[in-house]
């Protein structure tokens, strides 16, 4: 009867222990489960952070590489729209002097009919006359030096008309040819003006678009940073709950 007591009594404490202890095993075994969860979630937060963070320093020297080439571009285009005013200036001044050398000309020609129509003249007096006029100023003279010089005068005043002719029809020639080559130049002028606007208008053109793949690099790295953000957040939430598990399997130890 004394060995049956003790033996209900050894089976009764064991019950009790079992019950009350049973719950702290599966309390402590959930905590655990809970542990390992949110400790594995914290890792894939750590991984993905770092991966966005290393997009958001990609995005950045690209960005910086892109902000040189459009420095680059405009510095470019600067010099280019530049050089077009430095030629527009030159072309400006080239037409000037072209158009001055043509008045010239212009002058020169009508002085060349002036001239060619007081000879005409001059020869149709002496076919109408022959030499009369000449040999009236001959026997005009006094003495023979007189008529000796009316003679020179006389020659020298046609050479001086030969050579009037000569030295103008020479000019008109020269200021033909300084047009001519000015006109050239001009062309030329406006060549490589054609060419610098071209030149201009890609640069531009590469600015722009530049700038349009600036705005998605710049776009792309406000998002790896809101990302970032927002799986900083999610980190600390993660790190809270772990400490609050923790805190928990303290209690329950």
């Amino acid at each position: 009867m004394k060995k049956t007591t003790v033996l209900s009594v050894f089976l009764l404490a064991a019950f009790i222990f079992l019950f009350y202890s049973a719950p702290y095993c599966e309390a402590a075994s959930d905590i655990d489960s809970k542990l390992v969860q949110e400790e594995a979630r914290m890792r894939t937060l750590e991984r993905q952070i770092s991966e966005h963070q290393q997009r958001v320093r990609q995005m950045g020297e690209r960005e910086q590489g892109v902000i040189s080439r459009i420095e680059e571009l405009d510095q470019k285009r600067k010099m280019t729209e530049q050089r077009i005013r430095v030629l527009e200036l030159r072309s400006a001044k080239t037409k000037q002097a072209v158009e001055d050398l043509r008045r010239e000309i212009q002058a020169t020609e009508q002085s060349l009919v002036s001239m060619k129509r007081v000879l005409e003249e001059r020869l149709v007096n002496i076919y109408k006359y022959g030499g009369v006029a000449e040999l009236n100023l001959l026997l005009s003279a006094s003495t023979a030096h007189e008529a000796m010089e009316t003679t020179l005068l006389l020659n020298r005043i046609a050479l001086q008309d030969e050579t009037m002719i000569t030295d103008m029809l020479v000019k008109k020639e020269r200021l033909g040819e300084a047009a001519a080559q000015l006109e050239a130049e001009r062309n030329q002028l406006a060549i490589n003006s054609a060419a610098l606007e071209k030149s201009r208008k890609t640069y531009r053109q590469e600015i722009a678009s530049s700038d349009s793949f600036l705005q998605k690099v710049r776009s792309e790295r406000a998002l790896h940073q809101r990302a970032v953000k927002e799986l900083q957040d999610s980190q600390r939430e993660i790190q809270s709950t772990i400490m609050e598990l923790m805190r928990k399997k303290r209690e329950a130890e």
